[in-house]
């Protein structure tokens, strides 16, 4: 059976603009972190515990009280070995943090979280704001750090692929193509827009905008009957002698047979 498994994408941390000083951006959140992998899973008959982690929240907050994005969640899928976790992506820290009421240091996680930004009366996008969120060995990388001064950038959250750029932009995910029309894309993280992550991609979210949530992909033969417990979003679609399930939501139990 080919698998794979993601955590929740981190959400960005608030943006806060200063008068004259221009819009200083949170850190994107982080990618959720990914496993995959092609090996036999699960004991003819028996349930197995199935879990979906969400996408983390957008920083949120008035002048003075800005937060960082929350951390994705983790999605775990149990198996005839153990638990297989893939931990939620890191949120981003929270833009001008030396004014704010969150730490502005972008979180661990699956990906690590952009670091947020530093109000300081230096030139625009110095370097020296907070520092980026550590990846989850084997599951992401880094997050970018953030900048200072005015206008400052976030940093761009981590992605399964690369780390988070320093002071804005974007990191490359990784796409999968698992069949002919539909493509998952691991994580495409933004520090300088407000996109939401994209619904059950993994997504860490950009400056105060929330995180994509995580998955579970299933490839096995068409021959194999799964039941899907209640409490689990699921789909299932059958090409030539394969079943794809895709699970996007919930907790709940599986089995085959």
């Amino acid at each position: 059976m080919e698998y794979l498994i993601c955590g929740g994408g981190g959400g960005g941390g608030q943006r806060r603009s200063h008068s004259g000083w221009g819009m200083h951006n949170g850190g994107a959140g982080g990618g959720g972190g990914l496993i995959q992998g092609n090996a036999v899973l699960f004991a003819s008959g028996t349930d197995y515990a199935v879990s979906i982690g969400a996408g983390g929240s957008a920083g949120s907050g008035s002048a003075g009280s800005g937060t960082d994005g929350g951390d994705g969640g983790d999605t775990t899928l149990a198996y005839i070995g153990g638990t297989y976790t893939a931990v939620g992506g890191g949120g981003g820290g929270v833009g001008s943090a030396s004014y704010e009421s969150g730490s502005g240091t972008g979180k661990n996680g699956g990906s690590g979280g952009g670091g947020g930004t530093h109000f300081q009366n230096l030139p625009y996008n110095s370097d020296g704001g907070r520092a980026g969120g550590t990846g989850t060995s084997g599951q992401g990388n880094d997050g970018g750090d953030g900048g200072r001064g005015s206008g400052a950038q976030g940093g761009a959250g981590g992605s399964f692929l690369f780390a988070g750029n320093n002071k804005g932009g974007r990191t490359t995910g990784q796409k999968f193509y698992l069949h002919s029309g539909l493509e998952i894309t691991r994580t495409l993280n933004i520090s300088n827009s407000d996109e939401n992550g994209l619904t059950n991609s993994a997504q860490g979210g950009g400056t105060s905008s929330s995180g994509g949530g995580g998955f579970i992909y299933l490839i096995y033969g068409s021959t194999i009957t799964a039941t899907i417990g209640a409490g689990l979003t699921a789909t299932t679609e059958t090409y030539g002698d394969k079943t794809h399930m895709f699970i996007s939501a919930g907790s709940g139990n599986i089995s085959f047979s």
